[in-house]
This record gives C-alpha cells, sequence and structure tokens, in this order.
C-alpha cells in the first residue's frame, strides 16, 4: 500500500487521477464530491477520470437513480436526516 502515484506524487482525495491508470487503487472520495463531479462531467470540475465508487457491504453508496447519496450507507447518516 503507498499513498503516491506515477513519480511520487500525493493521492489527492476527490480526484480520480491516482487510480486512472490502477483498477484495483483505493483513494479517498466524498460520495458528495462524486455526484457534484458528475452533475458536471466534460467540465474542469470533473476530476473522477475514470474512479468509481464501489459498494460496501452489499449497500451502494447511491440511491437507485444513482443522483443522490444512499442514506442506508452510513447508520447514522440515517439517524441525522430521521430527525
Amino acid at each position: 500500500m503507498k499513498d503516491t502515484y506515477g513519480a511520487g506524487l500525493s493521492v489527492p482525495e476527490n480526484d480520480g487521477t491516482a487510480v486512472a491508470q490502477d483498477r484495483n487503487a483505493i483513494m479517498p472520495y466524498s460520495i458528495a464530491q462524486y455526484l457534484a463531479q458528475q452533475a458536471r462531467a466534460g467540465t474542469p470540475i470533473d476530476r473522477r477520470n475514470g474512479a468509481r465508487l464501489q459498494s460496501v457491504g452489499g449497500v451502494s453508496p447511491f440511491t437507485p437513480n444513482g443522483l443522490q447519496i444512499n442514506p442506508s450507507w452510513h447508520p447514522s447518516w440515517s439517524a441525522r436526516s430521521s430527525t
């Protein structure tokens, strides 16, 4: 495991450049940032560069339409949204 890529560049969060060449890479990516960048695909704001968010424990980070954060992604989010 390493926190650099290429010629020793740091892996920035919310920027898929670091994983563009490694399909098995893991990196920090905010679901909210991913959705915001997805909504602006093809613009300089979109830094996903092929990065994809995956399900964890069978729970998708997105709602079924793929356009919102899944409130079941983290138990504390569900509790917060119901108050």
